[in-house]
Formats: C-alpha cells, structure tokens, sequence
C-alpha cells in the first residue's frame, strides 16, 4: 500500500487559530485554503493515480478530497467518510486555541488526560490504530489517500513510525494547511 496523507486547505478557523472539531459552526475553505489544496492535488496526481480517498466528514476536508478527485479525473475514484477521522476532540470546540495546549501542558498525564466535552490522546490514537487495521487489510495493493487534520496526522504518525508522542508534538510532525506526505511506514499489522 502507498498510503498520502492531506491536511484540508486553509479553513476560516486556522486563521484566527480557534478550534473546530464539529460542523456545528461550518468552517469553509479559504481563496488561500482552496489554492493549496488544488497544488497539492496536483502533485500528488504527478506521484500516482489514486484508488480510493478517506476523508474526514468535517466541511473542510470533504472540500479538500473534491478538489483533489476532481484533479485526478478517475470518474470511478470514491471518497469514502470516515468519522474516525474527524478532529481530535478536545472538549474546546470554537475557542482558541492555546486555551486547550496550555492546559493539556500542565497536565500530568497528557495521553490520558481528557477534558470535558473531549477526548484523551490515548483514545484517538485508538481511533487511528482501527481505521489502519482495516484500510491495511482492505487496500493493500492500492493507493489510498487520507484527508484529515493535523492532529489525525500526528497520531498516524505516533502509530505508523513508532515515535513516542509526547509535547510538544505540534513540532515533531507538522504539515502547513493543504500539504501532503507520503507514509512510509514499518511493516505494521
């Protein structure tokens, strides 16, 4: 399996760096967010011709995995919604940001510490580690693409490469707003 990963274009959030795990409040692509992803979807297109899209069911990656289809031309290509994708939970939907990291950093145990309203890092590295074990088995020839979050990018990698996730990860795996990377993972059953 070759397996890319995409984090949606700029959305109307990440400029003000407010957190947004629900379409409660949409939050749509940006002019800017949609010309990253159309670059993107064009170099991925240059790398290889895509057999199925993951995407998560937020506004802005389903935007982002049309934009990316649409530049594969492959009317057979399907995007499938996968909640399992979905933004992290922290339990401060449509607050900045920092308010979550700088309690998660004062925390004790940041991989089990859970807030109200949200979910610990322990439990969506679970998440990350059933949508792996299926999609593997499922797709194994194939070449599949993944629309999600930074944070979903970084549990893949704390899974995928072995890397021990711990504060401040944000620095460790980052991807800009619409840029893409290939995993290229350990043999991981």
């Amino acid at each position: 399996m070759r397996l890319f990963f995409i984090r949606h274009g700029q959305a109307e959030h990440n400029r003000f760096l407010i957190i947004n795990e629900t379409d409660q409040r949409v939050s749509n692509l940006t002019s800017q967010g949609r010309e990253e992803a159309l670059d993107s979807a064009k170099e991925i297109k240059k790398e290889v011709d895509l057999d199925i899209i993951y995407c998560s069911p937020l506004t802005r990656c389903r935007q982002t995995a049309e934009i990316v289809k649409n530049e594969q031309a492959d009317p057979k290509l399907k995007v499938k919604i996968d909640k399992r994708l979905a933004e992290f939970k922290t339990g401060f939907n449509n607050q900045f940001a920092l308010i979550w990291l700088v309690r998660l950093f004062l925390s004790k145990n940041k991989l089990t510490k859970k807030f109200k309203g949200g979910q610990s890092i322990a439990e969506s590295l679970k998440l990350v580690e059933d949508f792996w074990q299926e999609i593997h088995a499922e797709h194994l020839e194939q070449n599949v693409l993944i629309v999600a979050h930074l944070n979903t990018f970084q549990m893949f990698c704390h899974f995928l490469y072995d890397k021990q996730l711990k504060p401040p990860w944000r620095q460790q795996f980052f991807l800009n707003t619409g840029e893409f990377h290939e995993f290229k993972p350990k043999s991981r059953k």
